[in-house]
């Protein structure tokens, strides 16, 4: 699985934000960015995918707001929520909002990060190869029309 797809860590605890990305970096993701701060982020957000890594309690905007606004202008992005916010209330707000998961910041949960980007690489993936099926099943039922047709009218017209 190709690890060039651009992460970005948004969370305001220095030591935490370094520490995840040190970890990304080590698990052989090469384009990890740390932000302490939502609005410090968006103007940084780049045409395309880019897995978001978001804090719900940040000092300015929250984590809410963050994915409210960016899918609203970027609607590929996906979050990760990872928060010490133990709501149960948040979190389903949160996934209503459009984010893939929510992690509780725990002793586990950088191993919980990646393998809540993993599942979804994997995801992308196989959206992925499931459009490129599509499309060529749909060439391959036009050729196959069109054989059939082009067969039809050899037998009827002389």
């Amino acid at each position: 699985m190709k690890k060039d797809l651009p992460i970005f860590i948004v969370e305001d605890d220095p030591p935490v934000n370094t520490m995840l990305c040190m970890y990304l970096e080590k698990q052989g993701f090469s384009k990890v960015k740390g932000f302490f701060s939502s609005e410090e982020m968006l103007p940084e957000l780049p045409k395309g995918n880019v897995i978001i890594i978001q804090d719900y309690d940040l000092p300015g905007m929250n984590g809410l707001e963050t994915i409210r606004q960016t899918k609203s202008t970027h609607p590929q992005t996906d979050f990760i929520f990872l928060s010490g916010q133990k709501s149960i209330e948040i979190a389903i707000d949160a996934l209503k909002c459009g984010a893939f998961d929510y992690i509780v910041k725990d002793s586990f949960a950088k191993e919980n990060v990646l393998n809540k980007i993993n599942n979804l690489m994997r995801i992308k993936s196989l959206e992925k190869d499931h459009h490129r099926f599509k499309n060529s099943l749909i060439i391959f039922l036009s050729l196959l029309f069109i054989s059939w047709l082009i067969f039809l009218l050899h037998l009827i017209l002389p």
